[in-house]
């Protein structure tokens, strides 16, 4: 039976077997909501003398419910929305936010050369002000 999905529509079989269990990258910012079922893809630590880590994750929803989810959520976990860019057309989203001092930047798009509409999440952060030093 299983194969008989897997030749009907492997691309998005592919897509639900990805999406699982949340892996958080090291020295994650937990305030920062994430839709459920995201799949981290990449992360990256600060540059030496920097505090600006990376995270990118592949996103389960559509572009709509995507770009809806942040903005719904964001403000909820207490974080002040900065300016936007959009382009539905184009499914890119962009827009920065912030507490504190803290400041943040969310990008929203498909990813490169990929027709299933599948979204990459990709948020930079630093960590809150008197957070553990970063483990490496």
């Amino acid at each position: 039976m299983m194969a008989g999905v897997l030749a009907a529509d492997p691309i998005r079989v592919g897509a639900q077997l990805l999406f699982g269990p949340a892996k958080m990258p090291p020295n994650w910012d937990a305030r920062i909501p994430l839709p459920p079922r995201s799949t981290m893809i990449t992360s990256t630590s600060p540059h030496p003398g920097g505090n600006v880590y990376s995270a990118e994750f592949l996103g389960p929803r559509s572009y709509h419910d995507t770009v809806d989810f942040f903005e719904t959520e964001l403000p909820k976990a207490g974080f002040k929305m900065g300016p936007v860019t959009a382009s539905p057309h184009r499914m890119l989203y962009q827009r920065t936010f912030t507490y504190g001092t803290v400041r943040d930047k969310l990008t929203i798009h498909t990813r490169p050369g990929d027709n299933h509409e599948l979204l990459t999440i990709f948020i930079e952060y630093t960590l809150p002000p008197g957070a553990d030093t970063p483990s490496h």
